[in-house]
This record gives C-alpha cells, sequence and structure tokens, in this order.
C-alpha cells in the first residue's frame, strides 16, 4: 500500500545523528501497536496501521520538489499512547483532545493533523479542531493520498501564506 515511500525507512542506529531536514522512518512492531490500540480505546484505521506494519513512524520534511517543511512527524503507536495520556511533550498544559479524534502528525508543538478512527471515513485526515474550518478541516479523503502528495511536496497541506 506504501510501497512508493519504502526508500524512506531507515535502520536505527544509536550512532547515526538525524540531521533537521532529513526523511527518516523507523520500524515498529505488532506489540506497539496493539498497546496502542489497548490504551487508546480503539481499533487504529486500517490505513494507519498497514502504515506502521511497512513505514514505521518518524519524518518527512523535504519532499521531492526540493521543498521543505518546518516539522512533519508522523507519531509512532507509543508517541499516539503518550498524547491520548497527555504526558506527550508535544502538548500545551491547556491542550484538550476532543473524544473520537487521533492526533497521528505532528506538525508543531500542540498542532496535529488527526484520524477520526470511530468515523464513517476513519482514514480520512483532518486539521486538529478542525469543526473551525472550512469543510470541517478535512484535508485528504485517505492516509494513502495524503502521504502521496506528502512525498512530493512536505508542505501541499499548508494554508497559503500571504
Amino acid at each position: 500500500m506504501y510501497e512508493f515511500m519504502y526508500y524512506l525507512k531507515k535502520d536505527f542506529s544509536p550512532e547515526r545523528t538525524i540531521q533537521l531536514h532529513e526523511n527518516f522512518f523507523l520500524a515498529t512492531n505488532q506489540e506497539a501497536i496493539n498497546k496502542a490500540e489497548k490504551i487508546c480505546g480503539f481499533e487504529l484505521p486500517h490505513q494507519l496501521k498497514i502504515f506502521y506494519e511497512e513505514i514505521g513512524y518518524g519524518q518527512l520534511q523535504t519532499g521531492k520538489n526540493g521543498d521543505t517543511a518546518d516539522f512533519n512527524y508522523v507519531a509512532g503507536p507509543l508517541d499516539l499512547i503518550a498524547i491520548s495520556q497527555y504526558s506527550s511533550e508535544w502538548l500545551m498544559p491547556y491542550s484538550v483532545i476532543e473524544p473520537g479524534v487521533l492526533p497521528f502528525f505532528q506538525r508543531d508543538v500542540d498542532l496535529f493533523l488527526c484520524l477520526h478512527p470511530k468515523s464513517e471515513h476513519p482514514n480520512a485526515v483532518y486539521w486538529m479542531w478542525g469543526e473551525k474550518m472550512p469543510n470541517g478541516g478535512k484535508i485528504c479523503d485517505s492516509l494513502v493520498e495524503f502521504f502521496k502528495r506528502l512525498v512530493d511536496d512536505p508542505n501541499w497541506f499548508n494554508p497559503i501564506k500571504q
């Protein structure tokens, strides 16, 4: 499903330093996925589970078009647990995560892209607090489509700066 991203996978090595705008994804395992589902209290959306199995978690900051993003981090299963328990350093003390919302993609501190696992469209990607935005904050109809576009341009979903 995500073969177009296989070139981004890295083998983890403690000696290796990951650079600021380097793309990388590290493997995760089924045990971590199962633990995240148990603690979050719901099954992860199908396309996210496949993403973890095929690609892992990490960052995609430089696209094929050469543009870079400030920060695009795909949370791993253990990150999802920390976010759901409000123990993640990515959250501010005043952060509130709406029920049924799964922040999976960190754009900045306290700014996430999310999935709605219990909805009719669990693989659609939304801005956090999307109900305040046009189209309910929907960015993309599927996670696969989202990552295909992200590989080309890591900023494609951002509002145009004026």
